[in-house]
């Protein structure tokens, strides 16, 4: 089935760095979000106690200046929307209602009672706001004074919003009252533009990425060595054990993993061992049985003798073929597919037999050579012996490699296909002697297949049997 374009990537790299990375990306987005809403009550009660703090330590720089000099700093601080000047009064009369949360917050950074600071906070005003709409309550009760000049002079000319949110009188003993108008909304965008900001998180957002990919990789390395360790052994090549590296869990699975191969390994080479014991052990006996069969005199129960002794010694030398091809000790290289099937076709032809191979491009495959030729050969002889001809055929597919045998015999009934594979299964048991073989061919063929991690199948055709083998795409 073809991939739709909208799919998730399949590869599990992919698709945790991209599901990291739409995370990073909503993260960015609630940042901008949290610092450019005006709305957002958090950002408004941080930057309130900015201001405070920053109040705190500009009294403190008062207290260590010259008298000389305070002046000067009050000036230096007075830009843009914020004022500090010093006066005999208090900007904040008791006539307003303080906001007593910061008012508190205030007393305690400068370390003083309540009472010797105020701290009022406008109410939330629309964003086209200002200082013509100020408060009324502020109005009424500075219009006209000597603060009211000081104030009003600067904030109301209408030239930009009045965004002076926080207003503060700090008694500074026989220097008067610091009163301070400030806005506090200075503390991101006034300080960084909106493109410097884009391209700041940008940056910011790449360098995460670069980052995360690279954790990514490194924590997924064990588990592609494991993959690739997992379809070379279902290939039936040997490797060395995969590190264990990476995360806890990935190192208890590729732990398991080395443990579970190493016992299969175990298990197979055992059971081989004993199975080419028995059979090896077998020719003494049978031999010697031969050799006392062939003094005797001429007779029927002779010609028997010998013939089941012949069928013994081709169990026999079949078993250990079957042995040898199921341990799987070549080691896998690159050839031409093409090449090796052209040759051993060419060399059937030589010695008689009625096969054809369509020259195919180039294929270039790593496998076990001497296996594979064994298993094509077995199959073109099966496609002569039994269905007079054999048509060779390779080609590439999407799903890997395919080679096709096609023979003109009567073919194999559809409930058998299945069964023909099994060791010493033979479909038609009085053709033995004339057509020789012990019913192993086909099951050391399936066995080489499935080591090259493949597949073999039947199909019945108008024209005869068709045999076919798929193998796998490399890694």
């Amino acid at each position: 089935m073809k991939k739709p374009h909208w799919a998730l990537p399949t590869d599990f790299e992919l698709q945790l760095t991209g599901i990291l990375f739409l995370a990073v990306i909503l993260a960015q987005i609630g940042t901008v979000w949290l610092l450019t809403d005006d709305e957002n009550p958090v950002m408004d009660t941080m930057e309130k106690h900015q201001v405070l703090e920053f109040n705190a330590a500009v009294v403190d720089l008062l207290r260590n200046s010259p008298a000389t000099q305070q002046q000067q700093i009050l000036n230096t601080l007075s830009i843009g929307t914020s004022r500090y000047w010093i006066d005999s009064e208090p900007f904040i009369g008791t006539d307003l209602v303080p906001n007593h949360y910061l008012q508190a917050r205030l007393a305690k950074l400068l370390e003083v009672r309540e009472k010797e600071v105020r701290v009022y906070t406008e109410p939330h005003r629309p964003a086209n706001w200002h200082c013509d709409h100020f408060s009324e309550d502020v109005r009424k009760v500075r219009q006209g004074t000597k603060v009211d000049e000081n104030f009003y002079s600067i904030y109301g000319d209408g030239s930009h919003p009045c965004v002076s949110e926080v207003l503060t009188s700090i008694n500074l003993g026989s220097l008067g009252w610091l009163n301070t108008a400030d806005n506090n909304k200075f503390t991101v965008l006034d300080e960084i533009r909106a493109t410097n900001l884009i391209v700041t998180l940008g940056l910011a957002l790449i360098l995460i990425v670069i980052v995360i990919a690279g954790w990514i990789r490194y924590i997924t390395r064990p588990m592609r060595a494991l993959s690739e360790a997992a379809e070379q052994s279902g290939r039936g090549n040997t490797f060395a054990t995969i590190p264990e590296q990476g995360p806890l869990e990935v190192r208890k699975t590729v732990h398991a993993f080395n443990r579970m191969q190493g016992r299969i390994q175990q298990f197979v080479q055992d059971r081989l061992a004993v199975l080419g014991a028995i059979s090896h052990d077998l020719r003494t006996p049978v031999t010697s049985m031969r050799l006392r069969v062939e003094l005797m005199d001429k007779c029927e129960d002779r010609q028997r003798l010998l013939s089941n002794i012949e069928d013994m010694e081709a169990i026999t030398s079949a078993s250990l073929e079957l042995i040898e091809f199921s341990a799987v000790d070549e080691e896998s290289r690159n050839v031409n597919l093409n090449a090796l099937v052209s040759s051993l076709c060419d060399d059937l032809v030589y010695l008689g037999l009625p096969v054809s191979y369509k020259e195919s491009d180039h294929v270039i495959y790593r496998c076990h050579p001497r296996s594979l030729k064994r298993a094509l050969d077995n199959v073109i002889r099966n496609a002569v012996r039994y269905g007079f001809e054999a048509r060779v055929n390779l080609h590439e597919t999407h799903e890997g490699i395919k080679i096709t045998v096609q023979d003109r015999g009567d073919g194999i009934p559809q409930e058998l296909h299945e069964h023909v594979f099994e060791p010493f299964i033979r479909l038609d048991k009085s053709r033995k002697h004339k057509t020789g073989g012990v019913g192993l061919g086909l099951s050391i063929t399936r066995t080489i297949v499935r080591n090259h991690g493949g597949e073999i199948s039947l199909k019945n055709t108008p024209a005869g049997l068709k045999v076919t083998i798929m193998l796998p795409r490399e890694l």
